[in-house]
């Protein structure tokens, strides 16, 4: 883990020119417990995967601020890849997480969630690929928030369905900005594309496409 537990831990981890991080489960930030807590503390992480040949690899999830006043920042760029099975962003509702990519490449595997109970932005952008497997959802559980934007030419977001704000009948609430020029795909072999804005009771959702060449498309 990364910034885990305990009064105001802070911490940072880079992968840089060329390095490799192999994980399986892992955690950026968990936030704080134990008996000893006091009101205002907060762990904070902070991720940079830059470079051609840079690469961090979960073979099963990767969870970025995963609990309570958990704040966590990563940024992959220049080249950089991150490979996971599950992504989760803002596991706790008060937890905050912020992910960067620009010309780089993300790729998940099986589902992600961007604001599961938290607050969680994810920018993707600079001719950066964006993939998912199977489910993309945005502010999935009551109170949460999931904001996605993907932007510039040449950038690609790919999912098999798409949820925005709410999930299961719950409130959240969510945004997708597809612009400059960027591309999404949502397509699903076996049936037609799902995509629900604001399923929930009370959710809120929304999804703009705008710009010269910007494209959603549904198979």
């Amino acid at each position: 883990d990364s910034g885990v537990q305990g009064a105001d831990s802070v911490a940072t981890v880079g992968v840089l020119n060329g390095g490799l991080i192999d994980s399986e489960n892992t955690v950026i930030s968990s936030g704080i417990s134990g008996a000893n807590q006091q009101a205002g503390q907060f762990t904070d992480a902070t991720v940079n995967i830059s470079g051609l040949g840079s690469v961090w690899s979960a073979t099963q999830s990767m969870v970025v601020a995963g609990g309570p006043n958990a704040l966590a920042t990563v940024s992959v760029n220049n080249g950089g890849v991150v490979v996971v099975d599950q992504l989760q962003l803002a596991t706790d509702a008060s937890s905050v997480a912020s992910v960067d990519v620009d010309d780089a490449m993300l790729t998940v595997g099986t589902l992600a969630q961007v604001g599961l109970n938290g607050d969680a932005d994810l920018d993707v952008s600079n001719a950066s690929t964006f993939s998912v497997g199977g489910a993309l959802q945005l502010g999935a559980q009551a109170g949460a928030n999931g904001d996605l934007i993907v932007r510039d030419a040449g950038t690609q977001l790919s999912a098999s369905s798409l949820s925005v704000g709410g999930q299961d009948g719950l409130d959240g609430s969510g945004s997708v900005l597809i612009s400059n020029g960027a591309q999404a795909t949502i397509t699903d072999a076996g049936s037609d594309a799902v995509v629900a804005i604001g399923e929930g009771l009370g959710a809120t959702g929304a999804v703009t496409v705008t710009g010269t060449g910007s494209t959603l498309g549904l198979f």
